[in-house]
């Protein structure tokens, strides 16, 4: 089963200024010499999963010379692809269509660059080899204070009940896993330009043809705002990692 790996890896970084005036934000240092992007690249390693064959391309815009350059040195196995125009995160995708076709891939995980992650991608994938849902869900529990973005339901099935409904005490981390042919369906009806993975992609996907869940144990954290940036830091300075 071949697998492609998108991470997306082409955003301002706002939030973190103003250090990512000159630095790509998934290029920030984060513990023992890593930096953030080295965690999403390092999830999808399956080197170890039998009958699985992985691909790993990084999507880059802003400040995309850093990302090429960091990346090739450290991962020349891995793919960058810089963004011609500035499309948010599915236009990302819309411009780099050709060459994901190409790989002709059964499923398709999108990953953001900078969100720390530990994927237990061997449990995942064990269970996707049997059946193989169109989208898989990432999603981790937590509460308000916490994650301001929860917006994940399921019901008793496991199935995804509501998509970006807030009274939920799961967090959706970014972390989709798609079935190709579902992902190439909803490509087929976008055009060119600005959309979004998350509203305009995982929705559509989940609206056509449902959606199951896989919920993570502490193996997530966002480390785009100052805040939880420095927490991040602070608990992996105190745990000695």
């Amino acid at each position: 089963m071949k697998v492609l790996f998108i991470i997306l890896s082409g955003g301002k970084g706002k939030r973190l200024r103003p250090v990512t005036f000159f630095k790509q934000k998934t290029l920030l240092p984060a513990s023992r010499g890593k930096r953030i992007i080295d965690y999403a690249i390092e999830s999808s390693n399956i080197c170890n999963i039998s009958g699985v064959k992985g691909r790993t391309i990084v999507l880059a815009r802003y400040k995309s010379h850093q990302v090429v350059d960091y990346v090739n040195k450290k991962y020349p196995e891995v793919t960058v692809l810089t963004e011609r125009e500035s499309f948010d995160t599915g236009g990302a995708i819309l411009q780099h269509w050709q060459v994901i076709c190409e790989y002709g891939p059964k499923v398709v995980i999108i990953l953001n660059g900078d969100h720390f992650v530990n994927l237990p991608l061997k449990l995942i994938m064990q269970g996707y080899k049997e059946k193989i849902p169109a989208l898989l869900v990432v999603g981790i529990r937590s509460n308000a204070e916490y994650h301001d973005y929860i917006n994940v339901k399921f019901n008793s099935n496991k199935l995804l009940d509501r998509f970006h409904q807030r009274a939920s005490d799961i967090a959706y981390t970014g972390i989709s896993i798609l079935r190709f042919d579902a992902l190439k369906s909803c490509i087929e009806n976008l055009s060119m330009g600005p959309c979004n993975v998350t509203k305009d992609i995982i929705e559509w996907i989940y609206e056509k043809h449902g959606g199951v869940y896989y919920i993570l144990e502490n193996e997530w954290e966002d480390l785009g705002t100052w805040t939880r940036y420095i927490r991040f830091l602070s608990r992996k300075f105190i745990q000695g990692n």
